[in-house]
């Protein structure tokens, strides 16, 4: 037997013996107020809880024995509407945990005419399978994984190597694009977007940013001039990622967001020199 199914057991055990082991017998006094016997506390039924119901005027010298004392001053007519409520932390879904609180996944929703009804912790889908929300689908944790890769760095003019003091264009291939996934059964498309990109030329200048990858010689946008000679240059790339998904034809967005770092293959920094030709 697995431990869910042992706590589930004792717990019904418990609300078993709470509605129908401990016998309710009502006396009276000289104000006509039953006394409950079986009870270790005012307004607790063995493990703890509280009455509650409402009932129709008329008279009743000593009480029926099946409603709370607050109900006995009159002909009862609705005893079906009394209601034990046990005495606990409530849960995140409206019950009340028994026992071992919400987490053990027992809980009661209460005692109804001394019938107990027991709630699961987690509701349930028709097919026995938890009911998950589809806003939750995909998570900031997982667009980090797609976007582990950071893609390739581009350096034009493209040689395997650069002159001082000549604008270096850069290009990154890291652009938005949609990666389908599929998560619990679910047909799910996450839709990725750049936001910022981080460039460190590699010559311990300053890094710098920009809202865009780049692109080649002569239009592109992102340059860098280096200012001496300097062997094996690396350039380093961060980009920053905002994603949202689609599934069932709702789109969400996903809180957060996702970082890539890659490199460049690595060139040279050289001095022009002069040609003399006759």
């Amino acid at each position: 037997m697995t431990a869910r199914a042992l706590r589930i057991l004792l717990g019904l055990v418990i609300v078993l013996s709470v509605a129908f082991a401990v016998p309710a017998t009502a006396t009276s006094n000289g104000d006509n107020d039953a006394f409950w016997e079986g009870r270790a506390n005012e307004g607790s039924v063995s493990i703890g809880g509280s009455w509650s119901g409402s009932s129709t005027s008329g008279s009743n010298s000593g009480g029926s024995g099946s409603q709370p004392p607050s109900q006995n001053a009159g002909n009862s007519s609705n005893s079906s509407n009394n209601q034990i409520v046990p005495a606990g932390p409530v849960c995140p879904d409206g019950t009340v945990g028994l026992l071992l609180g919400c987490e053990s996944g027992l809980s009661i929703a209460g005692v109804l005419g001394g019938s107990p009804t027991i709630a699961a912790a987690a509701p349930e889908s028709s097919g026995g399978e938890p009911v998950v929300d589809p806003s939750t689908l995909v998570t900031i944790s997982d667009v980090q994984s797609i976007v582990a890769d950071g893609g390739t760095i581009n350096v034009s003019p493209n040689r395997g190597w650069v002159y001082v003091n000549k604008p270096v264009y850069f290009e990154s291939d890291a652009v938005g694009y949609d990666e389908d996934l599929s998560v619990l059964g679910n047909a799910v498309t996450v839709h990725l977007t750049p936001t910022s990109y981080t460039w460190d030329p590699g010559d311990g200048s300053q890094v710098f940013s920009s809202d865009n990858p780049g692109g080649p010689w002569p239009d592109g946008t992102v340059t860098h001039a280096y200012l001496k000679d300097i062997a094996e240059v690396r350039i380093g790339l961060t980009v920053e990622w905002s994603a949202a998904f689609t599934v069932g034809g709702t789109t969400y967005p996903v809180d957060g967001t996702a970082t890539s770092t890659t490199q460049s293959d690595s060139f040279d920094v050289r001095e022009a020199e002069a040609v003399l030709t006759r």
